[in-house]
């Protein structure tokens, strides 16, 4: 049985979007901007994918996408069209025929099946391949021994357990490599339950935290409480204060996102860390 495991080979994907700044935009569409993959056999790396993918005609890259990942229009200036991507992608997953293709979490999933329908592409061969996108989180829970839930655990959450260190996350094939790193970590029985406990008693405050204390997405563009200049001379101010530890990270990190949200970023740390 565990020689034929080691034959088998894994995908491991994660994608960047284009996150919404206020309710609707781009007509409620979040397009897939970034595809990152790894192919994993035995615990090595086959193969690997990157692309950047540039969004459809009208559609600019938000605030929030730059804020959170760095990228913006002027980095998808050349970058190929969903369709182009898909292809290319597809054609990476076949070449390997993987067992399982797994995202960490069912977002990924639905927003390259959002894109899809954006995009009005009625590829047969794509639909499949984003059909086979499957939530690891089940597969992680079991491997950790997970009785009951208290959310999701964050990429850098998960990566502290499994001993990876989350270098440049927010980069589709970076979270990829990540992901891949942490399953085959856990498959191997490699991980810290000492640090696995901390966080989930941690989290069952945390996410009580967070829903209580939320501000809402703007409804509308331009609805802002604040500047970008007034929010950057809060949230340095906030930063000061985590570097001293004798706060809670994830309450500082509550107020950031509301800072954020005031000026028109909307969330960004709050979705890391529930």
């Amino acid at each position: 049985m565990a020689e034929r495991e080691r034959d088998k080979a894994y995908c491991y994907i994660d994608t960047e979007f284009n996150g919404q700044d206020f309710k609707n935009q781009n007509k409620g569409f979040q397009d897939v901007v970034q595809i990152g993959a790894v192919m994993v056999r035995g615990g090595s790396v086959l193969d690997t994918f990157s692309t950047y993918i540039h969004l459809p005609k009208g559609v600019h890259a938000s605030k929030r996408l730059e804020a959170l990942t760095g990228i913006n229009s002027y980095t998808l200036r050349d970058a190929p069209s969903f369709e182009r991507a898909m292809k290319d992608f597809v054609a990476f997953v076949n070449g390997y025929e993987p067992v399982k293709v797994y995202s960490y979490g069912s977002e990924d999933r639905k927003r390259l099946e959002e894109t899809m329908r954006h995009c009005k592409l009625g590829s047969q061969e794509v639909d499949e391949c984003i059909k086979r996108v499957t939530d690891v989180m089940p597969f992680i829970d079991e491997l950790l021994g997970r009785k009951e839930s208290h959310g999701q655990l964050s990429m850098a959450e998960l990566c502290e357990i499994c001993y990876v260190d989350p270098v440049d996350a927010h980069d589709a094939f970076q979270d990829a490599k990540f992901l891949g790193q942490c399953v085959e970590n856990l498959k191997k029985g490699k991980f810290s339950k000492k640090k696995y406990s901390r966080i989930v008693e941690e989290k069952k405050y945390r996410i009580n935290y967070f829903n209580k204390r939320r501000i809402r997405m703007p409804l509308k563009e331009g609805e802002t409480a604040l500047t970008a200049d007034e929010a950057s001379a809060v949230i340095n101010l906030i930063t000061r204060a985590q570097k001293t530890g004798k706060y809670r990270d994830f309450e500082l990190d509550a107020l950031r996102d509301d800072i954020l949200t005031l000026a028109g970023f909307g969330a960004l740390y709050g979705q890391e860390n529930k």
